[in-house]
C-alpha cells in the first residue's frame, strides 16, 4: 500500500496481519512468525507483544514508527500498554530496515530502561528481537537479556537494601 507522505515522497505503509488467537510462544521463532511483517516495513517499528501467565499472545501493539534508522521508544508508554493489557510478560520485537541487526547502544540502553521499568511492577521482558528482510538477533537467545535482567535484579535489591539502612 502506498500513501502520498508529501507529493515528492512516498510512504510505504505496513500492514500488520492479523493473529488467530490464541498464539504460545516457545521460542523466537514463534516470534518472527508472528512478526514477520515487520521484516518489510521501510520505518523502524518497536512492537510490543502482551503475554499470558503462560505465554500466550494477549495483544500486539505498535507503540512507535520512527525514521529509517531509529523509533523513539518511551519506558512510560511502554509500561502504560503493558497494564492496559494485563500482561504478565512481554516481548520487544523492532526492526531495523537498513538490513543490520547488530544491536545499537541505543538498542541496549532502551532494553535494559524496559526490564527495569517492568521488572519493578513485575512484568518480566521475555526478549528482545531485532529483525530484517533477511535476519534476526535475540536478547535472550544471545544471553544478553539474562545478563541485563540479572544486572537490573542486583540494582534494585541494591536499593532495596539502602532504603532498609536509613
Amino acid at each position: 500500500m502506498l500513501l502520498q507522505g508529501s507529493p515528492s515522497v512516498p510512504m510505504r505503509i505496513m500492514e500488520i496481519r492479523e493473529i488467530k488467537f490464541p498464539v504460545k510462544l516457545a521460542r523466537s521463532q514463534d516470534v518472527l512468525d508472528v512478526v514477520n511483517d515487520l521484516r518489510l516495513a521501510d520505518r523502524e517499528t518497536f512492537t510490543v507483544l502482551h503475554l499470558s501467565s503462560a505465554n500466550v499472545i494477549i495483544n500486539r501493539e505498535v507503540v512507535s514508527v520512527g525514521t529509517i534508522n531509529s523509533a523513539a521508544v518511551y519506558p512510560r508508554e511502554v509500561l502504560k500498554s503493558c497494564i492496559l493489557n494485563n500482561a504478565c510478560a512481554v516481548i520487544l520485537v523492532h526492526n531495523h530496515p537498513s538490513g543490520d541487526c547488530k544491536p545499537s547502544e541505543s538498542d541496549r540502553r532502551i532494553t535494559r530502561e524496559l526490564i527495569a521499568a517492568l521488572l519493578i511492577c513485575q512484568i518480566v521482558v521475555l526478549d528482545h528481537i531485532i529483525i530484517s528482510a533477511s535476519s534476526s538477533f535475540s536478547f535472550a537467545d544471545a544471553g544478553l537479556l539474562g545478563i541485563m535482567t540479572n544486572h537490573v535484579e542486583d540494582v534494585l535489591k541494591q536499593l532495596d537494601l539502602d532504603k532498609g539502612t536509613s
